[in-house]
Order: C-alpha cells, then sequence, then structure tokens
C-alpha cells in the first residue's frame, strides 16, 4: 500500500469507522474482532516500520481509540505489552 493510500485508509478508520463503534452494532463487532490487530500495526508502524511523515496520522488512530474504545484499547495494550518480542522480533540488547 502506498503513502497516499495509507493516509486515506487511517483518515477513514479515525473519522468513519472507530467514532461509530458504539452506536453501530456491526461497526462495534468489527472494532472488537480486529481493533487489537489495528493496535498492533499501527504500534509497529510506530516504531520504525513506517514513513515518519505518517506518525500524525497514527497518533490520530490511537487517540480515536482512546476516546471511542477505551475498554478495548487497554486490554489490547496491555496483551501486546505482554507478548514476547513485541513491539519487534529483532530487538538488539542495547
Amino acid at each position: 500500500m502506498c503513502t497516499a493510500q495509507l493516509f486515506l485508509y487511517l483518515h477513514w478508520l479515525q473519522t468513519e469507522l472507530i467514532p461509530h463503534c458504539a452506536d453501530i452494532p456491526p461497526v462495534g463487532q468489527v472494532v472488537q474482532e480486529d481493533g487489537k490487530l489495528l493496535l498492533l500495526a499501527v504500534l509497529e508502524a510506530i516504531g520504525g516500520q513506517s514513513s515518519r511523515s505518517l506518525m500524525d496520522q497514527f497518533a490520530e488512530v490511537l487517540f480515536c481509540l482512546n476516546k471511542h474504545c477505551f475498554a478495548l484499547l487497554t486490554v489490547w495494550l496491555k496483551e501486546a505489552l505482554r507478548s514476547p518480542g513485541f513491539p519487534r522480533k529483532t530487538r538488539s540488547a542495547s
């Protein structure tokens, strides 16, 4: 996916999908089922897997999850931080 496509997708997530997770049941189900994968992808991207020009967009996705899906976000963050090798399996010892 090119940078422009990723930018549009992230914008769509934070404006159209995540804000409606509480009031539209099918959207809530998608966020519950796939939100952790979204969070992991965003954290890995912030950790160096993506262009620095997209950092504001990734931060906005995290802010949107925090605002609209706080309870789920806290669970996903705890699970992500407990995962061996997270955020990358190739971390250096330094």
